[in-house]
């Protein structure tokens, strides 16, 4: 009965934004459209490719307005889900919006376009005991709060990103083994990602999201990530990779 909470992102009688297309507002030195056609064949053929980490301008800048707009429609659907739900809800990010306003927010929200508050990363939980006895899942203030103290996440996300850009050594082959793995063993929690983006960033996005998975099973329990998934998402295999 709960399902339909990440089933839509806006009533269906609003107005349905326009979703933005990945790595919308990125500077890149061959724009998307030359990628089209012949030219993009050609482009290709060179080497070329418009995710490419050589063809992408950083401008090291913490995207705090996208940050800022993800948090405030993820508040939006809770508002609009918990009265009819008759209990609060409680968002657990898997990891901690302070990834993003590291050195590697740009790298995450517009290279990768993966932002924190969306269902890969954060699930819902109860916030009080009753909510807890309807839904059978535990409450959220049960766990501790996603951090990064000793910078282990920071350096994750650090090598996930050298390996974006083509960097390889012992310790970033290993890294990217194990985060494979994680995907692979966990494909119900971390679905594969679809079609649509290069498969550098595909890639990239897919270690980001076992990454989340690794730490919040540890913190939070795999199993209770996967009850929560099947409690509030209505398109695992759609939003878990949105």
């Amino acid at each position: 009965m709960f399902r339909a909470v990440f089933g839509k992102r806006a009533d269906p009688a609003e107005p349905q934004p326009v979703p933005s297309a990945p790595g919308d507002g990125v500077t890149r030195v061959f724009p998307t459209e030359i990628f089209e056609g012949e030219t993009g064949d050609f482009l290709r053929s060179m080497g070329y490719d418009p995710d490419a980490a050589g063809n992408v301008l950083d401008n090291g800048e913490p995207p705090v307005a996208l940050l800022a707009n993800d948090r405030a429609e993820f508040d939006n659907i809770i508002a609009k889900v918990e009265p009819q739900m008759g209990f609060r809800l409680a968002p657990c990010p898997l990891l901690p919006t302070s990834l993003w306003h590291s050195e590697h927010g740009w790298f995450l929200a517009r290279q990768l376009d993966l932002m924190p508050c969306r269902p890969w990363n954060t699930i819902l939980l109860p916030a009080d005991r009753h909510g807890a006895e309807r839904t059978g899942l535990p409450i959220a203030s049960s766990f501790p709060a996603a951090e990064d103290g000793d910078g282990s996440l920071v350096q994750f996300i650090s090598e996930i990103r050298a390996a974006f850009t083509g960097e390889s050594d012992n310790v970033i082959d290993a890294t990217m083994i194990m985060f494979d793995g994680v995907a692979e063993n966990f494909p119900r929690n971390i679905p594969a990602e679809p079609p649509g983006r290069s498969e550098q960033v595909r890639q990239a996005r897919l270690r980001v999201r076992a990454l989340a998975f690794a730490i919040g099973g540890t913190r939070i329990g795999k199993e209770t990530i996967l009850a929560s998934h099947a409690t509030f998402i209505a398109e695992p295999d759609v939003q878990l990779t949105d």
